[in-house]
């Protein structure tokens, strides 16, 4: 894929696609800038963190506007996992990006927040992540913060708990948006939250989130 180390990179249109590694398919920020402005980050693979996306810089920051990073499988973050640093997925509500149809064997199905790290949405949808293994299918949080300003988190899947978001550490501010339709085998369809996680919900929707039945295996 891609590596950036303190440079800047701005991809408006085209393709980071099929690529293998051990962390960050496609892109590999460590730090520096990248700009997802149209086009796609899809189908890369990795045997351990961040299947589209890969942020583990101080200073990094990753912009999705209108493009999309979808179909990537990692062990933890199918989608991106955020280290460190920060990700904006979109600028406005007008704007469509979106993280979508991506694997996790273990946590988090669409993104996955450690660390440091600090994800903002203003726009956009998160959405028919799964993990097949471990909880989280939309968001996990392992530390950092998650701002929900506008958007959708929806139609997620988690094997264990937490089908849209799982918050195991950090702090999940729901200003504004929607989880609606997300899915778990165990504990809390829209959210689940444990051990020292923080969810402050100041306006927004959690709606018409559910359990997988017994017979249904997700793979």
């Amino acid at each position: 894929g891609v590596y950036i180390n303190g440079g800047n990179f701005t991809l408006n249109a085209g393709s980071i696609t099929e690529n293998e590694s051990v962390d960050g398919g496609g892109v590999y920020l460590n730090n520096g800038n990248f700009k997802l402005v149209n086009g796609e980050i899809s189908k890369n693979t990795v045997t351990g963190n961040g299947g589209g996306v890969y942020l583990i810089g101080e200073n990094c920051i990753y912009k999705l506007k209108n493009g999309s990073i979808y179909e990537n499988i990692a062990e933890n973050g199918g989608g991106v996992y955020l280290a460190n640093g920060s990700f904006i997925l979109a600028d406005s509500q007008e704007d469509q990006g979106s993280i979508s149809k991506n694997t996790a064997h273990g946590y988090g199905g669409g993104v996955y927040i450690a660390g440091e790290g600090d994800f903002t949405m203003n726009g956009g949808t998160g959405e028919e992540n799964v993990t097949s293994g471990e909880d989280g299918g939309g968001i996990y949080l392992d530390g950092g913060n998650f701002i929900l300003n506008e958007g959708y988190i929806k139609n997620n899947s988690a094997y264990s708990s937490g089908g849209g978001v799982y918050l195991f550490g950090g702090r999940f501010l729901m200003e504004d948006g929607v989880i609606s339709g997300n899915v778990s085998r165990s504990n809390g369809g829209g959210a689940c939250i444990g051990n020292n996680g923080d969810f402050v919900m100041n306006d927004g929707d959690i709606t018409g989130n559910g359990k997988i039945s017994e017979d249904n295996v997700l793979t």
